[in-house]
């Protein structure tokens, strides 16, 4: 059986072509892609940590860098709402798995997310254990708000502190 298995193979190269394809991309993916560094069954992503996640750039940068390069009078957009962005930073600094709620302008979402991997490095999140730092795996949140054509980025919710609320008498 494995031997006609070996000759169907062999003699059919439209399917070999398919299954090198194949391989190659496994191989290209394992070594370019990011992943979490704890291999464990059960990994511990922490919202927050002792030592945050630390970026090259401020945010208010990295909204001058948006600004200049994204035309927003281009794009459908939530005028006046939130863009909640969130994303994995693993125990490299490696920035994936990117993910938006409430935006639904795929172009849009593909500008921000080249933008935010070719300006941003990270230095990953840290917790202390007794006298020990270990680093950790990091689930970030980004709020981004269009104020007058304009981004804004906060990495706390800029909304949560302007509620205001009837006083009980």
């Amino acid at each position: 059986m494995g031997i006609r298995w070996l000759n169907f193979l062999l003699y059919k190269e439209k399917t070999m072509k398919t299954l090198l394809t194949f391989i190659i991309s496994l191989m290209i993916m394992s070594v370019n892609g990011q992943s979490l560094c704890d291999t464990a069954q059960e990994v511990t992503i922490y919202t927050v940590c002792d030592i945050m996640p630390s970026s090259n750039i401020t945010f208010e940068q990295l909204a001058d860098i948006l600004n200049q390069l994204i035309d927003l009078n281009k794009h459908t957009i939530p005028y006046g709402e939130t863009i909640f962005l969130t994303f994995l930073i693993n125990c490299r600094g490696e920035a994936f798995d990117y993910r938006f709620r409430n935006l639904e302008d795929e172009e849009l979402k593909n500008s921000i997310i080249n933008i935010f991997k070719s300006n941003l490095v990270w230095t990953p999140g840290m917790i202390k254990i007794g006298d020990k730092t270990k680093v950790i795996e990091f689930d970030k949140y980004v709020y981004i708000v269009i104020e007058n054509n304009q981004f804004k980025l906060y990495s706390d919710n800029p909304k949560a502190n302007t509620k205001k609320g009837k006083k009980k008498k």
